[in-house]
């Protein structure tokens, strides 16, 4: 470990508490998790569902438990916990749990109970479709909803029929949406436009989305259609709602009321920016708004671009073109049709100059036409640029800006380095100052403009302190430590970390250790930016880079902070110090010192006393000098023996041999006297 200066901020990361359950299996003291009744149909790689039952009130209802590789949204749990909305399967309960079965420590949460088979999706298939009066309840239940959970600033709800409960009176009710990360198994077709190329854990949380979803389901539920299925796959299908606009291609010639059909022509834009918002929809439920919408949703021209063998007719369409044939754009901006495209785009000035000015700069270079970090540089600047509503776009990785943090926590735990990387690279070019509109899926904004300060500092270490999992748990306060070594605890804060190394030192104190990810959390937590400086024995590189020493030193910086009594963490470190000091100690009466110091070490002394014990530099340097000058003599005796070996004569064998041994032996004798006098 580097000896640079120690650097903590106090600055540790201030969270909501979470829940702790005292009881095995048990949330809120009342409601008990059937382990042995799964909910296999229910179950994601995030989450595992369960029977639940209220001990007290003898109902039954239903329990997700998070896999602990999960961020799970605190927030949203701490808001909705215990509220009563309308339309929606409600949170009643979380908590940290121990479950009975493996001893595990996760979280669970308890929700409403719902006959999960009982879908839109299922209701849609058995009976066609619903009427226009059903299809408005359903508009009006959803607004509301939204209307709700947006004041909470709550968003990406997973709308789509799968999703949506319709009870035996007709009413229905949404499902649960805090099973994965936002919109995570949202279905493509309910995916807004602005969003759709995005990676599945990096799907940003806006309301707009949520609308359009909303107007895929109505439509739907109405209709009984489903246009997609006549595409072979997702990217021809969205290919043609960009060229045509998600509103034509889904209602082509249907017969539709007037009033539906201005509620999907504006709920279905394809601009965000013009989307309805939902006092708008409001309105249009109170019947405050009939009349038709006078801006121009069709977002074609006359003037097409040739690209890949396909024509093209707006902007949007040719960049999800371009993202998804990334090998074959350069070419495309050395022939000079875009530069001369672009300028009869109805767009800003500034942008088409900029466009232009790209294209020119491609076609005077001598850039080679295939994959390479300046050519992936200078495609993600132009889609930036004619994609400006859309999302933060790199060779095979699209992201929006809001959702990068856990993005990144889930590359890292699933293990996708490469990725990992690029999305790095994507947040260290300037590109987005290109997305300047609030609901951009790139927009950056002034909320979450500390998280790219983050993103782009201290990414060029090795150590640690400043790698990738220190910057994952730093972007992701509720992250839980996934050191296999506490694998078993729930861990989102030092106290935690502390109380479970201590537990495990009592177990057995052999498997105390503090490993690479532990590190990196702990140096996230505090904000420590460099190495933190070996407590003892700087100047000794087999004590000072060794994995005890440094844990002593980790260890006595979190005693500082924050004064918790961690007797069998001591008793370890002293067992384990012990061990090394019989290994690099040379001094025999100096290593008796040393080790009887630390064996007198118990459960009612401080790691600082450890560290007084280990603080006599002298000593130390002492025993070193002494080992070293021991080694030189010891050196210059084998020289001279080996001398006497070499230069034996054939004359005289026998008496030159045993003059030979005679002071060879002298040798030995004297080689074997140094060093004990030495040592």
């Amino acid at each position: 470990m580097a000896t640079t200066k120690e650097n903590v901020e106090d600055n540790y990361i201030k969270k909501l508490d979470i829940p702790i359950s005292a009881k095995p299996d048990i949330v809120d003291n009342q409601y008990k998790i059937l382990l042995n009744k799964p909910v296999h149909d229910l179950g994601n790689e995030f989450c595992k569902y369960f029977v639940a039952t209220n001990t007290q009130k003898n109902t039954e209802h239903l329990a997700l438990i998070y896999e602990n590789s999960c961020i799970p949204p605190i927030g949203i749990l701490n808001t909705l916990s215990g509220k009563n909305i309308v339309g929606m399967v409600n949170i009643l309960a979380y908590a940290i749990v121990t479950l009975s079965s493996n001893n595990n420590k996760c979280l669970a949460v308890i929700i409403e109970h719902y006959n999960h088979k009982q879908t839109l999706t299922n209701y849609i298939k058995d009976n066609k479709r619903l009427n226009i009066k059903q299809v408005e309840q359903l508009i009006k239940t959803l607004t509301l909803v939204l209307s709700r959970l947006n004041n909470d600033k709550i968003a990406s709800i997973g709308i789509n029929p799968d999703n949506i409960i319709i009870l035996g009176d007709g009413t229905f009710i949404l499902r649960e949406f805090i099973h994965s990360y936002p919109n995570f198994y949202q279905k493509e077709q309910f995916i807004a436009p602005e969003i759709v190329e995005c990676h599945p854990a990096a799907r940003n949380s806006t309301i707009k989305g949520d609308i359009y979803a909303m107007a895929v389901t109505a439509f739907y539920t109405y209709t009984g259609r489903e246009p997609w299925e006549e595409y072979p796959d997702n990217i021809r299908y969205n290919e043609a709602r960009f060229e045509k606009t998600s509103y034509k291609l889904l209602t082509g010639d249907l017969k539709i009321p007037e009033r539906m059909k201005l509620f999907l022509r504006s709920t279905l834009h394809d601009n965000v920016g013009l989307r309805w918002k939902i006092s708008t929809i409001i309105s249009w439920i109170e019947g405050k708004l009939e009349q038709s919408i006078t801006h121009n949703l069709n977002a074609n021209n006359q003037l097409h671009i040739a690209f890949n063998e396909k024509n093209y007719s707006n902007m949007q369409s040719l960049a999800y073109a371009l993202f998804n044939n990334w090998n074959k754009v350069l070419p495309f901006l050395k022939d000079g049709k875009l530069a001369k495209w672009i300028a009869h785009q109805q767009i800003n000035n500034d942008v088409v100059k900029n466009v232009q000015e790209l294209c020119e700069g491609v076609t005077k270079s001598t850039l080679a036409l295939k994959n390479s970090p300046e050519s992936n540089r200078i495609i993600s600047k132009l889609l930036s640029l004619i994609g400006h509503f859309g999302t933060i776009r790199y060779d095979g990785i699209a992201i929006s800006a809001t959702n990068v943090p856990q993005l990144l926590h889930y590359l890292l735990t699933n293990n996708k380095k490469v990725i990992f990387e690029k999305v790095i690279r994507i947040i260290q070019y300037e590109d987005l100052n290109n997305y300047t509109h609030p609901d951009a899926a790139g927009y950056v904004g002034e909320a979450n403009i500390n998280i790219y300060k983050n993103l782009i500092t201290n990414l060029n270490s090795s150590s640690p302190f400043n790698g990738f999992e220190r910057l994952v748990y730093s972007l992701n306060p509720y992250a839980k430590c996934y050191s296999r070594i506490v694998e078993k605890d729930y861990i989102t804060d030092i106290q935690a970390l502390l109380v479970s190394l201590d537990k495990i030192a009592e177990e057995d104190p052999k498997k105390f250790h503090i490993d690479r990810n532990m590190i990196a959390f702990i140096a996230a937590k505090l904000g420590i930016k460099n190495d933190i400086n070996p407590i003892v024995l700087k100047n000794f590189p087999k004590f000072a880079e060794h994995p005890t020493v440094i844990a002593l030193s980790i260890i006595c910086t979190l005693q500082k902070k924050f004064n918790m009594k961690i007797p069998n963490i001591v008793v370890a470190l002293a067992l384990e110090l012990k061990e090394l000091c019989a290994e690099y100690i040379h001094n025999v009466k100096f290593k008796a010192e040393i080790i009887s110091n630390l064996e007198k070490i118990s459960s009612d002394n401080t790691v600082f006393d450890i560290v007084d014990v280990l603080s006599n530099q002298q000593k130390f340097i002492n025993d070193y000098n002494g080992y070293y000058e021991a080694c030189k003599m010891a050196q210059v005796y084998l020289e001279k023996i080996q001398k006497l070996r070499s230069s034996q004569k054939t004359d005289n064998r026998a008496l030159i041999f045993g003059q030979n041994v005679t002071v060879l032996t002298s040798y030995v004798l004297c080689f074997i006297v140094a060093m004990i006098l030495i040592i």
